[in-house]
């Protein structure tokens, strides 16, 4: 008499631990990509809000242009801190000095606020304004410089 043939039916204990770890590799890759993701999102919010903080303090240099022939923008190193006061020049009229010292000192202020470690600096050749921004990305020193003739 013949004994009938015995069917192997589901997963054998080895199939199930290959599915098990290629599905972990799978997960382990997908993480690493959100990281990945997530750093290059965080590096491309910090650069665009370095191109909006040169953009504003262009902008207020064009809004000051007795300040601007005066000088008062020409040369503003990063460690320069004018002293202004809270407040000043928003509930007072003041002159195109102490409007300059207002605008660095608010635009320095913001620079190290949105900024890890920001400072900005400006020069003058001519006509030509030179700001330059700087701060740390992750381990590395970043830069930012926009040129702009006012």
């Amino acid at each position: 008499m013949q004994t009938p043939a015995i069917r192997s039916r589901g997963f054998t204990l080895l199939e199930s631990l290959i599915a098990l770890a290629v599905l972990s590799i799978g997960l382990l890759g997908l993480a690493s990509l959100q990281v990945t993701a997530l750093k290059f999102n965080q590096g491309s919010y910090q650069r665009s809000q370095a191109v909006l903080l040169a953009s504003d303090i262009i902008d207020r240099i064009r809004a000051n242009p007795v300040g601007k022939s005066a000088g008062s923008y020409d040369a503003v190193s990063p460690s320069y801190m004018p002293s202004v006061t809270s407040g000043q020049c928003l509930s007072a009229v003041c002159d195109a000095s102490h409007l300059a010292d207002y605008d660095i000192a608010s635009w320095k202020g913001t620079l190290s606020a949105r900024l890890r470690s920001g400072t900005g600096a400006i020069s003058t050749t001519g006509a030509r304004r030179v700001v330059t921004i700087a701060w740390k990305e992750g381990d590395q020193d970043t830069q930012l410089v926009v040129e702009a003739d006012l």
